[in-house]
């Protein structure tokens, strides 16, 4: 059990050794990331990774990272696990740069259009003087400040160019114009991704020298450049319009990125995935079924074609899910993120690194 300040030069070799090993496919095992909480301070996860959102903007960053930080030293990492944090706005914070309505809710943060959306915006550098931006940036040099070197500071969730523009101007709106007016929506699109490989570019710049690896939010270690890139919006498109809208933003940041990873989230999204193999430069693919169906075990004839084109593959599973694929397809490519609602106890963690032993 190793908590984030614990960490060894020597753990972090590791680390970075073993990772850069499976994203070279030289690894025979797969991957196990495995989080468990401290049983001093109880077992309830719920606020580990809290929108930042849920915070009023005149409250300090500073006192916010103190609320954070004691989450973080009830974490122990495990098996291929590393301490990491992004600043987590919610699903697209790109759009919060334009205009877009940030509203904590439920839990989660919505991003909905406003009066203040300006789409002619999109054709101009990022302003940084922008609140949004400002509140961000605040929170890279605090957080820079306490862990550089310690923590992983990953990127914020910069979102997908349809998911974009649906937040400046609304659902409805995009799937209506994108039948009405393709043009228009084609051109949205080619900016928000000129704007997306900007502000991907300014977070790097904002991570610490002394950091040795780069993460998203989801817990996966890249020896160099990364992102999880997404588009939520799919599962309402054909193929046809994720090709001609979406395909072009996706080649274009897996050109500009070393290790990039594409969130195929839900049944409904499946019916792109032979376009994401078809990119040279996708790294991998991490499935997540969605609430309401089979987990991931329960669909190897996918995780089978996603590393059968050559690609990694990241699922979050129970351990007997974990079990069921390695001996089904073999463990070799696959990352395996154990945990559910909740991170499991350091008893709950030590019987799932005795299963995960008899994978490999």
């Amino acid at each position: 059990m190793t908590h984030w300040y614990q960490f060894t030069k020597k753990d972090w070799q590791n680390i970075e050794t073993t990772w850069k090993k499976w994203w070279n496919h030289e690894l025979d095992r797969s991957l196990l990331v495995l989080e468990a909480t401290d049983p001093i301070h109880g077992a309830d996860f719920s606020g580990l990774s809290p929108h930042l959102t849920q915070y009023n903007l005149s409250i300090p960053e500073n006192e916010i990272l103190d609320k954070i930080e004691q989450q973080l030293n009830r974490i122990n990492y495990l098996g291929d696990a590393f301490p990491k944090w992004f600043p987590n706005f919610g699903t697209g914070f790109l759009a919060a740069l334009f205009g877009s309505e940030p509203e904590f809710n439920n839990g989660t943060t919505w991003f909905h259009p406003s009066k203040s959306t300006n789409l002619a915006e999109l054709n101009k550098p990022i302003d940084k003087n922008q609140i949004w931006y400002q509140r961000l940036l605040n929170f890279y040099q605090e957080a820079s400040r306490r862990w550089a070197g310690k923590i992983i500071l990953g990127y914020t969730d910069i979102g997908g160019n349809l998911d974009t523009l649906a937040s400046l101007l609304g659902s409805q709106r995009i799937l209506a114009d994108l039948m009405d007016h393709p043009d228009e929506i084609e051109s949205w699109c080619q900016q928000i991704t000129e704007r997306w490989l900007e502000f991907h570019h300014q977070i790097h710049e904002l991570l610490p020298d002394e950091q040795i690896g780069q993460a998203g939010w989801a817990p996966i270690f890249a020896p160099g450049t990364t992102y999880m890139l997404q588009c939520d919006l799919s599962i309402m498109i054909s193929p046809k319009m994720f090709n001609k809208y979406v395909m072009p933003d996706l080649e274009a940041c897996c050109e500009a990125i070393e290790y990039p990873f594409y969130h195929l989230d839900g049944p409904g999204a499946t019916r792109h995935l032979d376009a994401l193999l078809s990119i040279d430069k996708l790294r991998g693919i991490q499935w997540v079924p969605g609430a309401g169906t089979p987990p991931a075990e329960e669909w190897l004839p996918l995780l089978e074609k996603i590393r059968n084109a050559g690609k990694l593959c990241q699922v979050f599973v129970s351990v007997e899910g974990a079990v069921k694929i390695a001996r089904s397809l073999g463990p070799k490519g696959f990352l395996f993120c154990i945990g559910d609602s909740r991170l499991p106890t350091p008893d709950e963690a030590q019987f799932c690194l005795e299963k995960f032993d008899q994978l490999n």
